[in-house]
């Protein structure tokens, strides 16, 4: 998602950079992921290292009581949806909570509008006021079902 070489047009770089942004599946390691890139590169005068290690997202489970009562809330705010489990392609804040929660469902509660998902990540990021009270209606009747639970 970086690149670094050279200064001018018709001179050479001396040395390139290249940082790319990786999100592991869950029950892979950095030492995978690296592996993968060395295969695709296939060139040993090729530096490829990790700046960060970071532990891949652990699989949640959508049977578990946390997942049912979940999806029993999903299916109520969103009639249409069908509830199925996936991987996350974010990087989100909950890998801070893996060691204190049993099951992390990483799950966002909004239709977005074509405009406000195009500028995800992008120039004049947004989501509008209706988008996060549909969010904060649906997470405070989450939280409401799972305490009584």
């Amino acid at each position: 998602t970086m690149l670094s070489a050279g200064t001018k047009a018709n001179v050479l770089p001396g040395r390139a950079c290249a940082v790319v942004n990786y999100r592991l599946f869950p029950e892979t390691t950095v030492d995978d992921m690296l592996a993968r890139i060395r295969s695709v590169v296939d060139d040993p005068a090729i530096s490829i290292q990790a700046m960060a290690s970071v532990a891949a997202p652990k699989r949640s489970d959508i049977d578990s009581p946390a997942g049912q009562v979940l999806s029993r809330v999903i299916r109520s705010r969103f009639p249409d949806a069908v509830v199925v489990p996936v991987v996350t392609p974010a990087t989100t804040d909950s890998r801070h909570l893996s060691g204190i929660a049993e099951q992390i469902f990483r799950f966002l509660p909004v239709h977005l509008p074509d405009p406000d998902l195009k500028s995800i990540h992008g120039t004049n990021e947004r989501v509008s006021v209706t988008a996060l009270t549909e969010m904060y209606r649906f997470y405070y009747a989450y939280l409401r079902a799972i305490t009584q639970s």
